[in-house]
């Protein structure tokens, strides 16, 4: 997973340095893979503000354009059309050099001076297409500030490399929580707020899930009259960043969302949803069904389904349908975001064969308590970028008896004997606190931990001792010699003529051979041991392979092998 610098410090005050930090989280259990310095050589390139375009008075396909900069107004000759006044624009001042190697300078063009060059997406490499033109930058951008600086574009990428027991980590906020909880850093909560209508979304649509058992809680929420176009520039370059392909205004929300909370979801064009209403619930028999990258799959009756009132529209936590995806004719929406057991969603996925950055959250545990925060975020995205009107109100159906998770107990004397530590009770509760945990109790004995609902990995004592030793420092634990004596049966009554066999045997000029004790079915049949050897062969219940599925009955497959 990838993630940047400058979106890590959006959510936690980081005050380390790139190299310093990930020497943190690698001591810490998080391995840090790669570091990469993203600096690109267009630096400068600028915010600018066009004040007017004129005809070019000698080329017929070209125009002049006056363009506002920091403190001065410059002309600049532009073959694109697609501008006007009061656009803004990324301006290449002279000594600029862009991504292909071009060096921008002053010159005349047909017998007018060009100050620079007004840049396309595809000049500066943020994008593959042309595009039509110039780019047209959004109102809010400030003239004269670098574009880099703008988009976010000069950061620092670290690829990080999450065990499959820690999916809490598998978002930016997962990671600050680490960075918090080990640096004592405070976590910076973003304020999320969603401007509603007054049409309740329960008259629009409705959810029901069928299947609890496989999904616990469905939450969505509607957005109509919204306009299907290109994401902000500062979304697409960070998403470009960790490896996601920019799509459009609400896809690219999803995504960008997905990877800063967590919590995958998915948009459904509401017009394509069919009785609208969805419902989460199995196939109930085998059936064949198109998946949004153009392959059809078959279905197990068991599989868990986003379903319409006529059919599947999605592979529950895996992929969306072709039939409901956002399409640039798309204006209403229904957005998803829900929590899939991980045993549903690894088993479908792995017998389909497709892994999607959905699936890969899915499978390892999704935070339940941040299901609705997400999904009020995406929307905040949503309607910031793409318009639209927010139905009043969620719609959500949840299993019933849901419960909150049980305490630990955690006994100080305990953590201090397996760690060969002399920790305070309240050095013990510090780091369990930082994590999010609450700890309850008095005295000298015991303590009630109750884990972050974030952390499905802390089921007992010993997952607690762990944190304790993680988050305290591995190299604050002593280096002791251990108490524990070693011992054993010691050696057999027959060992000492066994040893003294093997001194003449050796002495008389025979080697001493030793082979597995693993060996092929096979063998075990042409070679079935002494006839009193009774009863069948021990098979191994998961062999590392054919040629040692079973325990040998015999020393003669070994010894004709070698």
């Amino acid at each position: 997973m990838k993630i940047t610098l400058n979106w890590l410090r959006e959510l936690v005050e980081v005050v380390l340095s790139p190299d310093e930090l990930a020497d943190t989280l690698v001591m810490a259990g998080l391995e840090v893979e790669s570091i990469e310095e993203r600096r690109p050589s267009w630096g400068q390139v600028e915010v600018a503000l066009i004040e007017s375009v004129t005809a070019h008075p000698n080329a017929d396909r070209l125009r002049l354009c006056q363009v506002r900069r920091l403190n001065e107004t410059v002309a600049v000759v532009c073959g694109a059309s697609n501008m006007q006044a009061g656009d803004k624009v990324a301006l290449a001042v002279p000594g600029a050099v862009l991504p292909d190697g071009k060096r921008i300078e002053q010159a005349s063009i047909r017998g007018q001076t060009s100050h620079g060059m007004l840049c396309s997406a595809r000049e500066i490499g943020l994008s593959e297409a042309d595009g039509g033109g110039i780019m047209i930058l959004p109102s809010d951008a400030k003239v004269g500030v670098s574009l880099v600086a703008y988009l976010g574009a000069d950061d620092t990428i670290f690829e990080l490399s999450v065990t499959p027991n820690r999916g809490d980590c598998l978002s930016v906020l997962g990671v600050a929580r680490e960075v918090a909880a080990l640096t004592g850093a405070t976590l910076r909560h973003r304020p999320v707020s969603v401007p509603e209508e007054k049409t309740p979304a329960a008259r629009i649509a409705r959810v029901e899930v069928q299947a609890p058992d496989l999904c616990p809680h469905y939450s969505a929420r509607i957005v109509r009259g919204l306009r299907i176009e290109a994401s902000p520039l500062w979304m697409q370059t960070r998403l470009s960043m960790i490896g996601l392909r920019p799509i459009s205004n609400v896809v690219d929300a999803t995504n960008y969302v997905m990877v800063e909370r967590g919590q995958p979801l998915h948009a459904f064009d509401l017009a394509r949803l069919r009785g609208a209403r969805v419902s989460a619930r199995r196939a109930g028999s085998r059936q064949r069904y198109e998946t949004l990258d153009g392959v059809v799959r078959e279905l197990l009756p068991d599989d868990l389904v986003i379903a319409d009132a006529e059919g599947p529209v999605a592979l529950a936590g895996v992929i969306g349908g072709a039939d409901s995806e956002i399409r640039p004719e798309t204006v209403d929406v229904l957005l998803e975001s829900a929590f899939f057991t991980p045993e549903t969603v690894r088993r479908t996925a792995r017998r389909l064969g497709v892994s999607t950055e959905s699936s890969y959250r899915f499978e390892r545990g999704v935070d339940p308590a941040g299901i609705r925060i997400a999904l009020d975020r995406v929307i905040q995205l949503i309607v910031a970028h793409a318009g639209g009107q927010v139905a009043r109100g969620v719609l959500e159906d949840r299993a019933p008896g849901r419960r909150q998770r049980a305490g630990i107990r955690l006994r100080p004397a305990r953590v201090n004997s397996l760690l060969g530590t002399t920790l305070k009770i309240g050095e013990m509760e510090r780091p369990l606190r930082a994590l999010g945990a609450t700890v309850s109790g008095r005295g000298l004995l015991v303590r009630q931990v109750v884990p972050p609902s974030h952390r499905f990995d802390l089921q007992n004592e010993v997952d607690l001792v762990e944190e304790i030793a993680r988050l305290t420092g591995y190299d604050s634990v002593p280096a002791t010699v251990p108490a524990i004596v070693a011992g054993g049966p010691g050696a057999g009554p027959t060992h000492d003529v066994e040893q003294r066999i093997r001194e003449r045997l050796r002495g008389g000029g025979f080697d001493e051979m030793m082979t597995l004790a693993m060996v092929a079915s096979e063998d075990n049949r042409d070679f079935p041991g002494l006839p009193e050897l009774a009863g069948r062969a021990v098979g191994l219940v998961n062999p590392l392979s054919v040629e040692s599925a079973e325990l040998r009955r015999s020393l003669l497959p070994g010894l004709v092998r070698a």
